[in-house]
């Protein structure tokens, strides 16, 4: 069995995203607070992107006219 590529991509950014939003229960300072949570935003974005947005891409031979 072969798991499609865009589901390996959004499993490890729904997996970095998890570890973001664990962090920030744990950190101080705001500005900390405020890159994790961006990144946090980022790979929820990404996330959304690879299940929903991203289509099969081809491949496009240049060479042809």
């Amino acid at each position: 069995m072969v798991i499609p590529e865009k589901y390996l991509k959004a499993a490890v950014h729904g997996f970095l995203m998890g570890l973001g939003i664990v962090e920030l229960f744990n950190c101080q300072s705001k500005a900390r607070k405020f890159v994790l949570g961006s990144a946090v935003g980022w790979h929820a974005h990404a996330t959304f992107y690879h299940l929903v947005l991203e289509k099969k891409q081809t491949r496009r031979n240049y060479h042809e006219g």
